[in-house]
């Protein structure tokens, strides 16, 4: 899967549009393994029930694909997403610029 972050937040060919679980999912490419706790507070801070939020929102996630993202009782990781974001940064890194300009496409998120 390709996790769009420029122009258009998207998982490129999958009509799946819900954006909390799409903010998530580019968090996780961009930051990798994190704490279920951290990232229901972080997320749902404001939820009656943070961790029941997140839990729904990685339902969500594995509606689009179910080896989209990894979880066991205490983490949650990205499987097999590639990110636009990360592609860039990569390619900045390398000194590769023309080819990080063709992957913007507008604004970050």
């Amino acid at each position: 899967m390709w996790l769009q972050t420029f122009g258009k937040l998207m998982v490129r060919g999958v009509n799946f549009r819900r954006q909390k679980p799409l903010l998530l999912l580019v968090y996780l490419a961009l930051e990798g393994r994190k704490p279920r706790r951290y990232l229901a507070d972080l997320f749902y801070m404001d939820a009656r029930n943070p961790l029941n939020n997140l839990s729904r929102a990685l339902t969500h996630l594995r509606s689009v694909s179910p080896d989209l993202i990894d979880a066991d009782n205490i983490s949650v990781w990205p499987n097999m997403v590639s990110c636009d974001a990360v592609d860039l940064q990569t390619l900045l890194n390398r000194s590769r610029s023309e080819e990080a300009l063709q992957l913007y496409q507008g604004a970050f998120l």
